[in-house]
């Protein structure tokens, strides 16, 4: 087994915020095969929960669209409840919103295996805080 897939005690969800329906179920199934419990939304249905919504998970993975803000604010949303997030992006680090920096990034196109290696990454720090 490689190694994502050998530590699964920690069984954690991970809430998917990409408003290109057919990217976002690529990324929940990866992220299912592997073992954890995936939900994906757009930005839109994101900011439509309550706050108490983002609770639910141990991580997420927001799509940084400047063309749609909503997965900016769904961003902060998960940020202001302390669930880890990491941000699918094309941008440079220097060209993120402030706000933005100080998540973790995974790099335009992404590769399946970083995909769940940033999985893995997250919902150890929503166990372990830095």
């Amino acid at each position: 087994l490689d190694p994502v897939q050998r530590d699964m005690s920690f069984c954690k969800r991970i809430c998917i915020v990409e408003d290109s329906g057919l990217i976002a179920e690529d990324f929940r199934l990866t992220l299912l095969e592997t073992g954890y419990e995936v939900e994906a939304y757009s930005g839109l249905a994101a900011l439509e929960q309550p706050d108490t919504w983002y609770c639910r998970f141990d991580a997420a993975v927001v799509d940084l669209d400047f063309d749609t803000p909503d997965c900016l604010r769904a961003m902060a949303r998960f940020s202001a409840s302390d669930v880890p997030v990491a941000l699918l992006t094309g941008l440079d680090p220097e060209d993120l919103p402030r706000p933005a920096r100080q998540h973790l990034r995974i790099d335009k196109p992404i590769a399946n295996a970083r995909l769940r290696a940033v999985a893995q990454r997250l919902t150890h720090l929503s166990q372990h805080p830095e």
